[in-house]
């Protein structure tokens, strides 16, 4: 039987987390024996574990701590091909490996613009950086979520094309998404009420969604409209004084982080990212699945990417408030700005990108192996 390990340091609320718990079942449906290896069983997605992987906790809340067991772990399945994600996990799994002198295969998925991220002065983001270009290279596989990230990858960190595979992230919406009007869903999208202009994701600076809130409060002046914000994070004191400042505190919500963001996106009027960057913004995606419409910056990478140069969405320059509220006022007026286009969709198909994944992680390795 193949067998993967799938390594998170935890089960936070991003969407990365959420993307590696859809292919943990997907491919164990498939027949693969799946380990999800957790440092520490924690965060917002622990109810969202599917029953038909096997659940390693290495029982330690900082990543650092678990570096003896998880090379216990694998040494003692050194036939799992191991596929992990997110800089620091990427960084750990492969300094585990190298260390121990361990054959164990390493696939690791990157979906964030490095070079964006790790551009500060400060030590820590010179050392991630450092530790970045050291082990990167010494993956087995690394798949890019984004044809911009694969790019970033080989001329950034000078990977050789070869080594990285191009496969987005899929679409997997609940099959029951929440349309009824129970009394328990958010007051602003129950019928009758003003659009609803949605925004989801970590209210961290990446996100920026100070300037979705300035194009708001441009928006609020032509168009009645509220704005809704889904998530949790050190912006969120900020982005709330930002908006009592701009006076528009009254017709903005911030609910948290919703497990269910997808009822929200049904009922909004349109979706806005607001990011300074992104390696392929999952809400994007979600949200025209949803049918949704959306306005997006033009941020390295993948908006662009997703929205095939604006055919499918709206795009505007990074920071550019102004052009934002321009467009989200044409979509609240429009009729009809949602995608419908079967090519489009079959791209981010969930049982195509699981036979990607099964197809990089189990044929393509040792098939280099063998070679």
């Amino acid at each position: 039987m193949q067998k993967m390990a799938i390594f998170l340091p935890s089960l936070a609320g991003g969407g990365a987390e959420r993307v590696m718990l859809h292919l943990g079942d997907g491919l164990a449906k498939r027949g693969i024996h799946v380990d999800l290896v957790v440092s520490h069983l924690s965060g917002e997605y622990v109810s969202e574990i599917p029953v038909t992987v096997y659940v390693i906790d290495l029982n330690k809340k900082r990543l650092s701590h678990s570096f003896f067991k998880f090379a216990i772990y694998l040494r003692k399945n050194q036939d799992s091909v191991v596929l992990t994600t997110l800089q620091y996990s990427n960084i750990f799994c492969l300094l585990v490996k190298k260390l121990f002198f361990l054959k164990n295969r390493i696939v690791i998925r990157e979906s964030n613009a490095i070079s964006k991220k790790f551009n500060g002065s400060e030590i820590r983001s010179k050392i991630y950086l450092y530790l970045i270009r050291w082990l990167y290279p010494s993956a087995d596989k690394i798949i890019a979520v984004s044809k911009g990230i694969k790019e970033e990858l080989h001329h950034f960190l000078k990977i050789n094309h070869e080594k990285i595979t191009v496969i987005p992230n899929p679409i997997k919406l609940p099959s029951n998404i929440s349309l009824n009007n129970e009394s328990s869903f958010h007051a602003w999208l129950k019928p009758g009420q003003p659009p609803v202009v949605l925004g989801v994701g970590r209210l961290v600076k990446q996100k920026d969604f100070s300037t979705l809130i300035k194009a708001f409060s441009l928006v609020v002046k032509s168009v009645e409209c509220r704005l809704i914000i889904l998530g949790e994070g050190p912006e969120m004191s900020l982005l709330k004084k930002l908006a009592f400042n701009l006076g528009i505190e009254g017709d903005v919500d911030f609910p948290g982080f919703n497990l269910d963001p997808f009822s929200y996106m049904k009922r909004a009027k349109v979706f806005v990212l607001s990011s300074l960057w992104e390696g392929f913004p999952n809400a994007l995606i979600q949200a025209l699945a949803c049918g949704c419409p959306v306005v997006s910056t033009n941020c390295p990478y993948g908006p662009s990417e997703i929205l095939a140069g604006g055919k499918y969405g709206k795009l505007v320059e990074v920071k550019d408030h102004n052009r934002m509220a321009k467009e989200i006022i044409e979509t609240l007026q429009s009729k009809n700005s949602s995608v419908n286009n079967e090519k489009w969709f079959y791209k981010y198909n969930y049982q195509n990108i699981l036979s990607q994944y099964q197809e990089v992680i189990f044929n393509e390795i040792a098939k280099n192996n063998h070679n």
